[in-house]
């Protein structure tokens, strides 16, 4: 698996295999087409696989992301995004707008429009929105020096959130080609992922200095987003 960079004088992180930090987890083959997962705090979660897409790309970092009912992104290290079509397990489209690996990808939307975001490594660092109708890029953005982490959609039909390797958190405005409206100014680590609760009034950025920090969203009467502004660090 390609590695995620931070900054050229930072040290780099090799990220480790999920499965690899969970301890007490336990395999029980029920058949050949079915088995058993427990973890600590469950047992036996059933794992049915129902399809065997065979990926083109020799080196997937992110496998996948559902984008409607049967169809579905894999980001790879080469850069490129394969859409695939489930029912028939076959390729639809390549899309090419980053020069490195894809580290993150998301659906947004914007003016009622859905779209696929797509983050990649250091070297490219860039966001790209992509049409899922046409499949054509429609905004790139180069708001990052790192690997972009995090991508999320804050749910008021214009503003996107990201995160990065170079420490930074950015907010956009996708009604104005993505031009950076703030970034969160009281981070001081690599970001590894950002998370929003159901109503949108709060966001949870995680780090490599094994923190979490808790954000209070603030919105006007019309559910946009006006300002962030960090309540504690856990």
């Amino acid at each position: 698996m390609s590695q995620l960079y931070s900054n050229p004088e930072e040290r780099r992180v090799q990220p480790q295999p999920i499965v690899s930090k969970l301890e007490a987890v336990r395999f029980n083959s029920i058949s050949q087409t079915q088995q058993n997962i427990s973890f600590d705090w469950a047992e036996n979660i059933a794992l049915t696989p129902t399809q065997t897409i065979r990926s083109v790309a020799e080196d997937i970092l992110l496998c996948a992301i559902e984008i409607s009912k049967n169809l579905i992104a894999v980001g790879s290290k080469d850069g490129l995004i394969n859409i695939y079509d489930t029912t028939t397990t076959q390729k639809i489209v390549t899309l090419k707008g980053h020069k490195a690996g894809i580290c993150k990808m998301a659906m947004v939307t914007n003016n009622g429009k859905t779209y696929l975001a797509s983050g990649s490594d250091r070297g490219c660092s860039s966001i790209v929105l992509w049409d899922i109708g046409s499949w054509n890029m429609r905004i790139k953005i180069s708001g990052h020096s790192g690997a972009v982490t995090s991508i999320l959609d804050l749910h008021d039909n214009r503003s996107l959130i990201s995160g990065s390797y170079d420490k930074t958190i950015n907010v956009y405005n996708l009604n104005n080609e993505g031009k950076i409206l703030y970034s969160l100014p009281v981070n001081k680590t690599q970001v590894t992922n950002i998370l929003m609760n159901s109503n949108g009034t709060k966001l949870v950025s995680c780090g490599l200095d094994n923190s979490l920090s808790v954000w209070k969203v603030v919105r006007s009467s019309g559910h946009v987003v006006e300002t962030i502004f960090l309540e504690r660090i856990i």
